[in-house]
């Protein structure tokens, strides 16, 4: 993937900044698979579910920073800056994946890490040693549109991503279920619509947990047959009690 020319080695400026950008990646990652692992039941999770989904965030997190550039010791982030990890006795091979993991695993105690980097003026940090590896320039040039275009489509699908991942775990969520229950019984939303024939993609709102005890709000757009309506529903729930809706409005789109 690189045709390393040249072997100068990479400044602690890129080194830093590509190791931000692999921990910017890899937790938002985690945290989307964190959502996940509490599944459609999150507005009712409890403190051991909670606890539960932490952990595998953290634990998820490390994992994929640990394995972030077992592919030639490239990762997203030095691919941005353009720097690679290579054999310190010969820097036009790769590291074997499991000296890449060893120099990774020492970066659980970043600080002692950059601080050895910092001082030991050969831009070698302990892990470095220990797999006898270097972190150089890959010759490789790649322009500024190029970089641009990576980090804006990156970011586009991140947050497609992330946005419906929010909606699902919405509109799974009990609250959610119990307004839809209530909209469809309701002969007033009935009578205005003339018949429900859909629900819009983007519901707003929220729903809060604390203690057992839920409040939950969302707009939500209804699809009528004659005419379109909005929504506004505000329910509660109190420990081992379902959702009950408090308050109901509806808006006629104009």
């Amino acid at each position: 993937m690189q045709n390393i020319i040249s072997t100068p080695k990479a400044s602690i400026i890129r080194r830093f900044a590509a190791f931000y950008i692999d921990i910017l990646i890899t937790s938002f990652i985690a945290t989307l698979v964190a959502f996940l692992a509490m599944g459609s039941k999150f507005d009712s999770t409890n403190a051991n579910t909670l606890f539960q989904s932490i952990f595998i965030c953290i634990l998820l997190g490390i994992i994929l920073f640990i394995c972030k550039d077992i592919y030639k010791g490239i990762s997203i982030g030095r691919w941005l800056f353009r720097i690679v990890v290579r054999k310190a006795d010969d820097h036009s091979k790769a590291p074997s994946i499991h000296r890449l993991v060893i120099r990774n695993l020492l970066m659980l105690v970043w600080p002692i890490e950059f601080l050895t980097l910092l001082v030991s003026g050969q831009e070698r940090r302990i892990g470095d040693n220990l797999a006898n590896t270097d972190v150089i320039v890959a010759s490789t040039k790649r322009s500024i549109m190029k970089k641009l275009s990576v980090i804006a489509l990156t970011l586009v699908l991140a947050l497609s991503l992330f946005i419906g991942l929010i909606v699902q775990l919405i509109k799974s969520s009990d609250a959610y279920k119990t307004s839809i229950t209530y909209i469809e019984q309701s002969p007033y939303v009935q009578s205005a619509t003339n018949g429900i024939e859909g629900y819009g993609w983007l519901p707003m709102g929220s729903i809060s947990i604390v203690n057992n005890y839920g409040e939950a709000n969302f707009t939500i757009k209804v699809k009528g047959k004659t005419k379109d309506i909005r929504i506004l529903i505000y329910l509660v729930k109190k420990p081992d009690e379902p959702w009950t809706v408090q308050n109901f409005d509806i808006n006629l789109y104009n």
